[in-house]
């Protein structure tokens, strides 16, 4: 279970969006996910949305993933650009994921609150460090990152 914490702003106008990925298929060169996402576009009291999308690994390379979100504003495949410290399940505390121009951009967090406390200034940084709150399509190169307070949203999709 995943958490969308940051993404580009004016891009996605939801919040509290969770986001569930199961493995479909896997072998030792590919593998096969399902990706199902709830959000409220109209804050943590609007209307639940459903989306579906997928997700494919190919070759050996950790990061050699695509993302598509399933939505039909969104049909451009996602690109893992970074990842967070293994927790002690040996999974990602975060995943920085982001299209081929380095916009838009989905942060996914396992716990919303650990991010917000423990690595949201580290992928600030990163962001900073490598222009990705510039969008090549702004002239003024002012596009930002937002970050979620999710104190109102639900914990997890079982919730909505």
């Amino acid at each position: 279970m995943k958490h969308s914490v940051m993404d580009s702003s004016g891009f996605y106008d939801e919040i509290c969006s969770v986001v569930d990925i199961k493995i479909i298929e896997q072998s030792q060169y590919i593998a096969t996910f399902s990706i199902k996402e709830f959000y409220r576009p109209n804050g943590p009291n609007g209307t639940v949305v459903t989306s579906r999308g997928e997700a494919f690994k190919i070759g050996p390379d950790p990061g050699g993933f695509l993302y598509f979100t399933g939505r039909q504003e969104d049909v451009c495949p996602y690109f893992i650009v970074k990842t967070g410290a293994l927790n002690n399940e040996q999974k990602y505390e975060y995943v920085i994921l982001s299209q081929l121009f380095k916009t838009p951009v989905l942060v996914l967090a396992r716990d919303p609150q650990r991010f917000a406390l423990q690595y949201k200034n580290e992928v600030k940084n990163f962001f900073k460090q490598n222009d990705f709150a510039k969008s090549p399509w702004d002239n003024d190169n002012t596009a930002t990152l937002s970050h979620f307070d999710h104190v109102n949203c639900v914990s997890s999709y079982d919730d909505f």
